[in-house]
């Protein structure tokens, strides 16, 4: 790989099982994470044009594709301009997901 002509790209779920032989041989290594509580905020403005509802930022798991999910969910809804009820598909999304950290604190 590291004599390929043209750019090469890999991408895994499971970056830290890769032998550290095999990493050397990346010139960028990129870990794509989850959203910030800002990337969050604006992630609902930029997909949902409005303004992000309390407690959407308690959500730790988001990244950009649960918001187009949610986009496409709400649509065929007709949920598209209420922020409550995105807010609670977008937490469906983060509770979906395999092996996500449990909530820290008290929930009501």
């Amino acid at each position: 790989m590291e004599s390929h002509p043209l750019p090469f790209a890999c991408t895994t779920n499971f970056g830290e099982h890769l032998n550290p032989a095999t990493l050397r041989r990346f010139v960028f290594k990129v870990r794509l994470d989850y959203l910030t509580p800002e990337q969050v905020e604006e992630a609902f403005r930029t997909f949902f044009a409005l303004p992000p509802p309390a407690g959407l930022t308690d959500l730790a798991a988001l990244t950009p594709g649960d918001f187009a999910v949610v986009h496409r969910k709400a649509e065929i809804l007709g949920k598209h301009a209420e922020p409550d009820a995105l807010a609670g598909m977008l937490r469906a999304e983060c509770e979906a997901k395999p092996n996500r950290l449990p909530p820290i604190g008290f929930r009501p």
